[in-house]
């Protein structure tokens, strides 16, 4: 589990493997007591560590997928705190659950200049 932690967060391993372990992190992430197991067993703060991801991954569509995947560990209503707690903001709108930071552009970093701008 601590090698498949360590490819999530390589920006030099293959996007699809990338993609996968995130999906794989979230899916544990979300179970009650997935977020201890992760800890347990891959020596980090997973909610912590996805949604620095979310806002720093070099590649846009890997910050997509690692929002999403937020999104859907944030159907845990025991993780809201967790992860207002780092600046987000989580809730469920007709039956979905939206995870976003709530100052979305100030910590985002992109080399492209009209990202901002869409």
């Amino acid at each position: 589990m601590t090698e498949l932690c360590k490819i999530a967060f390589d920006p030099d391993e293959t996007l699809l493997n990338r993609r996968a372990i995130v999906w794989t992190i979230a899916h544990i992430a979300v179970k009650q007591g997935g977020v201890e197991y992760l800890r347990d067993f891959c020596h980090c703060n997973a909610i912590e560590s996805l949604l620095q991801m979310a806002l720093s991954d070099p590649i846009l569509s890997m910050r997509a997928v690692v929002l999403m995947a937020c999104s859907f560990v944030a159907s845990n209503r025991s993780l809201h705190k967790a992860i207002e707690e780092q600046g987000w903001f989580c809730d469920s709108y007709c039956g979905n659950s939206v995870c976003l930071p709530l100052a979305p552009f100030a910590e985002i970093v992109s080399e492209n200049g009209l990202l901002l701008c869409c």
